[in-house]
């Protein structure tokens, strides 16, 4: 009988060193096919790259605001700048940064369901629009797309005016008390926070009067535990990550997060059913992302669940807020860092407004702002809020010419492909010129895609260039920025965050002084 056991344990172990020595072959093909940096190594692949063995006599892992510049650095292991394979444990994982495989794999309406990497998002967002696939996803895009419809984005116009005067009420008044220099991008979140709870749930939180929010806090730790759930296999385990420090702080703030969320939909579906608000009511109540929810009716005649109106709030507020403070925290960087571009700016606004530096925003001044949307286009090419848009290959296919294994992720990288020397000039300049009419005619239509495209675009850009726009018109109007960091480096925590956030001296504006925002 030991005999027996003892044969059938060699037996499984022979086996199991086949299998293990097969699958370390195959994924070395992968990662010489795929151009990867180096051969991967068993069962972790290539996660070696994650540790650093230069400083120090102890191997550590390499810090979190050095992983984009691993990320480009790796990248040249293809001289024709177009694709990386990389083996995260037992993940395969292919990098795009060019726009003709970006383009196949965007455009694409085979290519719908979002890569492995997502995952990480169910617990919080549930199979919200960001998660689902196939019916469920096509189902909800169409149910939310009224949600930005033309009268509704006016009506938001409002809450835009309103926050980004808020904004710069508290950026002067703060700056003045600190001697003139802050950290703006906690004060940017929290406006853009403001403005997406009221257009979206209907409450004001005044989160910026405060001066703190709970929910930015937990927003901050949730995106950093779900970044190194992506990137480190061994956080994929669920036993070894119940037993790290990280799994506290995540379940804090989903339950933070969570909380905020079910208390609103719950009390606001208490008013809804006691008086019945029509989303097309000829009345002065603003419409909501939450009133269109709680009077959605689905294709079989029944209403969203709780529990489906949660995973899409929680969704939207995530990428509502989040997404646009980037965007806006690193043009004041970049505008901070150029005098010249924040002068023309200053100019178009003082034309627009008649050196009016109080007065509202309005759809026809937001359509005049054409140079300041080009320094916005400019920022998220060069910042772009989301750096990874990932897709999973469900079955084999071929993508640039080369055979896909099913269950491959491929991603493409926003920050390599919108910074490509073999696309553009001086990638690493802030040139906002570059998209002026003149200047983008013949580039590449998926070269530059900060909001993704294809069938599972954003659904919120006009809303989000609004936003920013009527913002930054209030910010910079009043205020003028010298950006105090000589390089603030960009972050991936699902978002581009700036590490340590951004720095700059903030002074009022004259209206009738331009030269100021030259000094």
């Amino acid at each position: 009988m030991a005999m027996i056991a003892a044969t059938i344990a060699v037996a499984l172990a022979v086996v199991t060193l086949v299998k293990l020595v097969m699958n370390y072959w195959s994924n070395f093909n992968f990662s010489k096919e795929f151009n990867a940096a180096g051969a991967p190594v068993p069962l972790l692949g290539h996660c070696y790259f994650l540790i650093n063995f230069k400083d120090g006599i102890i191997p550590r892992f390499r810090n979190r605001e050095d992983e984009l510049e691993l990320i480009s650095e790796l990248s040249k292991s293809d001289p024709d700048r177009r694709k990386i394979g990389a083996v995260l444990g037992p993940n395969r994982l292919i990098f795009y940064f060019h726009p003709d495989p970006a383009q196949e794999i965007l455009k694409s309406q085979e290519y719908i369901s979002k890569s492995k990497e997502y995952d990480t998002f169910v617990p919080w967002l549930g199979h919200g629009l960001l998660t689902s696939t196939n019916e469920k996803w096509h189902s909800r895009r169409k149910l939310l797309t009224p949600a930005f419809h033309f009268r509704i984005l006016e009506d938001a116009l409002e809450v835009f005016n309103f926050q980004g005067r808020i904004l710069a009420d508290v950026l002067l008044e703060d700056s003045t008390k600190s001697g003139g220099e802050l950290n703006i991008f906690p004060y940017v979140t929290r406006c853009t926070l403001d403005v997406i709870i009221e257009t979206a749930m209907g409450v004001q939180m005044e989160t910026q009067h405060a001066r703190s929010s709970e929910y930015c806090d937990a927003i901050s730790h949730m995106v950093h535990a779900v970044q190194h759930k992506q990137v480190f296999p061994w956080f994929q385990n669920e036993i070894l990550f119940k037993v790290s420090p990280l799994k506290k702080f995540y379940d804090e703030a989903l339950h933070t997060l969570h909380k905020f969320t079910k208390n609103v939909i719950s009390e606001k579906r208490k008013e809804y059913e006691g008086s019945q608000p029509s989303p097309n009511a000829k009345n002065n109540r603003r419409v909501t992302f939450l009133d269109l929810l709680l009077s959605a009716t689905l294709p079989d005649g029944s209403n969203l669940e709780d529990s489906d109106i949660q995973e899409e709030v929680d969704t939207f507020m995530f990428e509502g807020h989040d997404t646009t403070a980037c965007a806006l925290s690193w043009l004041l960087y970049l505008l901070g860092k150029h005098p010249e571009i924040m002068a023309k700016v200053f100019e178009e606004q003082k034309a627009i407004f008649n050196d009016d530096f109080e007065q509202n925003v309005t759809m026809e001044h937001l359509s005049k702002m054409k140079y300041l949307e080009c320094c916005i286009k400019e920022g998220l090419r060069l910042y772009p809020s989301v750096p990874v848009v990932g897709r999973n290959i469900e079955h084999d296919t071929l993508i640039d010419g080369q055979h896909v294994p099913k269950g491959t992720s491929v991603l493409v990288v926003l920050h390599l492909l919108h910074r490509n020397p073999k696309i553009w000039d001086k990638p690493d300049e802030f040139i906002p010129e570059r998209f002026l009419d003149s200047s983008s005619k013949d580039r590449h239509p998926y070269a530059y895609v900060p909001f993704s495209a294809g069938p599972r675009n954003c659904i919120g850009q006009r809303f989000a260039m609004m936003e920013e726009k009527t913002i930054l018109s209030h910010v910079l109007r009043r205020l003028d920025f010298i950006s105090t960091d000589d390089h603030v480096k960009p972050i991936i925590e699902v978002i581009t965050r700036p590490f340590n956030g951004i720095n700059s001296i903030i002074s009022s504006r004259n209206m009738n002084n331009s030269n100021l925002s030259m000094q």
